[in-house]
C-alpha cells in the first residue's frame, strides 16, 4: 500500500543504501547458506562522525553501478533553495576482503569515509560502505542536477558487487526544521540466522503535535532485484504502515530510489521506519543493506485566529467601550483552552491587545489575582470591573470585540493620599501658575528663568534660590500633554500655548466641570514633568485618560447621571496636586 501525500507539513527522509547480491557478473543470492553470523560491530546505524547541518528538508537521487562503467546520476533540489550541505554515499562487496574507497563524480575524485563494514555477509563475500561530503565542491545547486558516476570498481578475485551511489541534499527554503541523519552498514536477508536476518530499526524523537500529519518517506535501496519480496515497515502511536514489493530496480539494476507518503498521527513522539527482508521462498525474500537514514521534520504550520479586544477606563460606567474613551496599557490578557493551555497577550497604549490561537473554543479573561507585579494588581485594588472579567469565545474565524471594562474607586484613592497610604509629590496649582507666568515673562523679556545664577546685572536673573522650568522645557512639557490619550481637552494654538495654558490656571471656575478642568490640567503638568503620585506612574496615567473622558462625556456624562464622578475626579486630582494628607511635598 502506498500512502499519497495530500499536504506536505512534515519532511521523513530514510536514505537507505543497500548492498546485497548483484555485481559484476552477476551473483547468484543466497539460498541455503546460513550466513557467515559474524556482525563485525557495524550492523547497526548510527550519527555520522561529521557535523551535519540543519536546514528545511532534504532531497535524493541515485543510481545502479551494476555492468556499467559509468551512469548518470540525477538529484532534483527545489528551485529557489540553498544547497547548505551535499552527501554522497556509495556501497558494494568482494571477496578480496578490500574496498573502494574512491570514485569520480563528474571528474572529480572523491574520497570517501568508510561508515560501515567490512561485514562478512555469506561465504567469502563482504562488504563496505562509504560516506563524503562532497558540499565543498559546489557541484549541487538549486533545481534539477545531472553527474556522471565513475571509476566505482568493488575488485575481487572472481566476483564483485558495484551496488550504486546516491547523492543526499539537505537544502535551505526559508523554514525552520531539524536534520537528523545516521548511517553505517546494515545487512539482512530472512534466510541467515540473527542477527543477519534483519536490520536494526531506526526510532526517530519528533515533537508531538495536536494535529495529524503527512511525511514524506524516501527511500533509496541496493541489491534489491526483479520478483524479490520486501517490506518498508514505518511505525507510530496508530501502528504499522506498512510498504509492500516498492523496491524493484528503479534506478538502474538492483538500485531504488522511491517517495512514499507517510501518516503521522496526533501526539505521536517517535517514527520508526525499517527495511524487512519479508520471509517467502517462492519468489524468494530480498537480501539487502542499509548505510544511511535521514529524517528532516518541519513544524506544523497550524491556522490560527485571532481574539482582539480593549482593556479601557469606562469613564460611562455603561460596559460599552465608546469614542470617548481611552485604553488601559500593560493589562496581561489570558486566553484559555479548554485542556488549560494559556496564551497570554499584553495591552498597548491604546488598551487594544491580540491574542493567536488555533480554532477552538476558550475563555478570554482579565487575571487580577497571578500577576502582582504587574497592572492587574493595581486594578485589582484600585479599580471596579464595568464588566465581566471572563468571556467565552470560540475561533475560527477572528473574533474581535471582547472589551474588558474599568472604573477608579476615586473616593478610596483620594482617601489614602489623604491619610498617606498613598504618596504625592505633585506640585500645586500656584507652583505651575508661578512656573508659567514666568516662562510667558521670559518668552517675552528673555530674561533668565531658571534661578539665580550670580548676576545681578540687569536682566541677569529671577533674584532668588529657587529654580523653574525655562520656557522651552515648558513647550516641551505642553506639547507632550498635547499627545496625551484623547485629543481633548487640551489642544492650544501653535505660539500661544504658555498663554492659553496660564490662562486656564488663573481661570475662577463656576461649575464642577471647570474646576475639574483646571485641576487635570495640574496633574497632567505633574504626570509629564515626572510627578504625581510616588511609585504609580501607569496608574496615574490611567487616571487622568479617565478625567479626559469624563470631560468629554460633557453632558453625556450628566446624562446618566455620573455628575457625582465629576466631583469625585476634582477631589482625586486635588489630593494628588497636593500631596494630600500624606504628600512628600509637605
Amino acid at each position: 500500500m502506498i500512502f499519497r501525500i495530500v499536504t506536505l507539513l512534515t519532511i521523513l527522509s530514510v536514505l537507505v543504501l543497500g548492498a546485497g547480491c548483484s555485481q559484476d557478473p552477476q551473483l547468484t543470492s543466497p539460498t541455503g547458506d546460513t550466513g557467515s553470523g559474524t556482525k563485525n560491530g557495524t550492523e547497526v546505524l548510527g550519527p555520522p562522525s561529521i557535523a551535519i547541518a540543519s536546514g528545511t528538508g532534504l532531497a535524493e537521487g541515485g543510481v545502479g553501478m551494476v555492468g556499467v562503467n559509468s551512469a548518470q546520476l540525477t538529484v532534483d533540489v527545489p528551485a529557489g533553495a540553498q544547497v547548505v550541505q551535499a552527501l554522497l554515499y556509495w556501497a558494494g562487496g568482494a571477496t578480496t576482503g578490500s574496498g573502494d574507497a574512491e570514485i569520480s563524480l563528474d571528474g572529480n575524485l572523491v574520497q570517501g569515509e568508510l561508515i560501515g563494514g567490512p561485514v562478512l555477509f555469506f561465504g567469502s563475500y563482504e562488504f563496505f560502505a562509504y560516506r563524503a561530503d562532497i558540499t565543498g565542491l559546489g557541484l549541487v545547486d538549486a533545481g534539477m542536477n545531472t553527474f556522471t558516476v565513475a571509476d566505482f570498481d568493488f575488485t575481487g578475485t572472481t566476483l564483485d558487487e558495484n551496488n550504486g551511489a546516491s547523492i543526499l541534499v539537505i537544502y535551505d527554503s526559508g523554514d525552520e526544521a531539524s536534520i537528523i541523519l545516521r548511517d553505517g552498514l546494515d545487512m539482512a536477508y530472512f534466510g541467515f540466522e540473527p542477527t543477519l536476518d534483519a536490520t536494526v530499526p531506526q526510532v526517530f524523537d519528533v515533537d508531538p503535535e495536536s494535529v495529524d500529519r503527512v511525511a514524506e518517506l524516501t527511500i533509496v535501496a541496493a541489491s534489491v532485484g526483479e520478483n524479490r519480496p520486501s517490506v518498508i515497515k514505518v511505525t507510530t502511536s496508530a501502528g504499522d504502515q506498512l510498504f509492500e514489493d516498492v523496491l524493484g530496480s528503479a534506478d538502474g539494476l538492483t538500485w531504488d530510489s522511491l517517495t512514499l507518503a507517510v501518516d503521522v498521527p496526533a501526539g505521536a513522539d517517535e517514527v520508526s521506519v525499517q527495511i524487512i527482508s519479508t520471509v517467502s521462498t517462492d519468489p524468494r525474500g530480498a537480501s539487502l543493506g542499509w548505510v544511511a537514514a535521514g529524517l528532516a521534520l518541519q513544524p506544523v504550520e497550524v491556522e490560527t485566529f485571532a481574539v482582539t479586544g480593549v482593556v479601557f477606563e469606562d469613564a460611562s460606567v455603561d460596559a460599552t467601550f465608546d469614542g470617548i474613551e481611552w485604553g488601559i496599557g500593560e493589562v496581561v490578557v489570558e486566553l484559555i483552552d479548554g485542556d488549560g493551555g494559556l496564551f497570554t497577550a499584553r495591552t498597548n497604549f491604546n488598551g487594544q491587545y491580540r491574542i493567536d490561537a488555533p480554532a477552538g473554543d476558550y475563555t478570554v479573561r482579565i487575571n487580577l489575582m497571578d500577576y502582582p507585579d504587574d497592572i492587574n494588581a493595581d486594578l485589582a485594588s484600585s479599580f471596579d470591573a464595568t464588566t465581566v472579567l471572563s468571556q467565552p469565545v470560540t475561533i475560527g474565524p477572528d473574533s474581535p470585540g471582547h472589551h474588558f471594562g474599568f472604573t477608579p474607586r476615586a473616593e478610596q484613592l483620594a482617601a489614602e493620599l489623604e491619610n498617606g497610604d498613598l504618596l504625592s509629590n505633585g506640585e500645586t496649582l500656584k507652583y505651575w501658575t508661578t512656573v508659567i507666568h514666568r516662562g510667558l515673562i521670559q518668552e517675552q523679556s528673555e530674561r533668565r528663568a531658571n534661578g539665580h545664577d550670580g548676576d545681578t546685572s540687569s536682566g541677569g536673573g529671577w533674584g532668588h534660590d529657587e529654580e523653574y522650568f525655562s520656557a522651552e522645557e515648558l513647550h516641551g512639557l505642553i506639547d507632550t500633554i498635547e499627545g496625551l490619550y484623547l485629543t481633548q481637552p487640551y489642544q492650544f494654538t501653535d505660539g500661544m500655548e504658555l498663554r492659553e495654558v496660564y490662562d486656564i490656571l488663573k481661570s475662577r471656575p463656576k461649575t464642577d466641570e471647570e474646576r475639574l478642568y483646571r485641576a487635570l490640567l495640574v496633574t497632567e503638568l505633574n504626570f509629564v514633568a515626572g510627578l504625581g503620585i510616588v511609585g504609580q506612574a501607569d496608574v496615574l496615567g490611567v487616571l487622568i485618560s479617565w478625567g479626559e473622558s469624563l470631560l468629554a462625556a460633557g453632558n453625556k456624562s450628566m446624562d446618566k447621571g455620573r455628575a457625582g464622578d465629576i466631583v469625585f475626579a476634582y477631589n482625586l486630582f486635588e489630593a494628588i496636586n497636593t500631596g494630600g494628607g500624606g504628600g512628600v511635598d509637605e
